[in-house]
């Protein structure tokens, strides 16, 4: 079977379940063919670069730091930098037209596991996107209000909805038996299961909150 072609958009920095998705496409390279790694910045997770550092410890640790491309998206909101739009010079630019870019030469799905503001921006300046790639978004706590990555740039999510882009939501759900929150671990499940897994990084390196890793399942027991 061919590969699944991905985009992962995150915003890696904000707690740590998006690090184990990346680790997981990185890891399953049979199964996906990832393209590129986007970030955008939420409320929790610091400034743009934070975002970006946090992503790229992840592809460092699974040695693909030199050939997965990670590109920096917005660090605002869609609604700001969406007034007065330039197309050549805007908020999120680098990650908006690399996702333009990667889904005209092939068949991507946009994997968005954080606010929705790079997909609206790309959506922005050229709606044609709608016509040659689909997301799947992790965020919203439906039927109940409110969700962080919903809350984080809900104009950003209301532009997509909008459009006519193919659209899959993965909801959370608080404290329901359907729903992303339904799927967990234990911080002693993670001690037990995950020390020493994943290749060894070619280079360690420091973590996010201090100390040195030579692999992913070491740094996950640390997030």
């Amino acid at each position: 079977d061919p590969k699944i072609g991905v985009i992962f958009d995150t915003d890696a920095n904000n707690e740590l379940d998006d690090q184990h998705a990346l680790a997981y496409l990185l890891m399953n390279g049979e199964v996906f063919d990832l393209k590129g790694v986007t970030v955008n910045a939420t409320h929790n997770g610091g400034d743009i670069e934070g975002h970006y550092r946090e992503a790229e410890r992840i592809l460092q640790l699974c040695n693909m730091k030199d050939s997965i491309p990670l590109l920096r998206g917005a660090n605002g909101a869609f609604d700001s930098i969406r007034r007065n739009f330039d197309p050549n010079a805007f908020d999120g630019r680098p990650a908006v037209d690399f996702i333009l870019e990667e889904t005209r030469r092939d068949s991507v799905i946009v994997l968005a596991v954080g606010k929705l503001t790079n997909i609206a921006l790309a959506l922005k300046k050229d709606p044609g996107l709608a016509d040659r790639t689909r997301v799947v978004w992790l965020g919203s706590n439906y039927p109940e209000p409110g969700e962080y990555n919903q809350d984080n740039d809900t104009v950003a999510l209301n532009y997509v909805l909008e459009s006519r882009i193919p659209f899959e939501m993965v909801t959370v759900r608080y404290g329901k038996p359907s729903g992303t929150d339904a799927v967990k671990v234990t911080p002693e499940e993670i001690g037990r299961v995950m020390p020493g897994l994943g290749p060894t990084a070619a280079e360690p390196v420091e973590g996010r909150h201090g100390g040195t890793f030579s692999c992913f399942g070491d740094y996950s027991v640390e997030l």
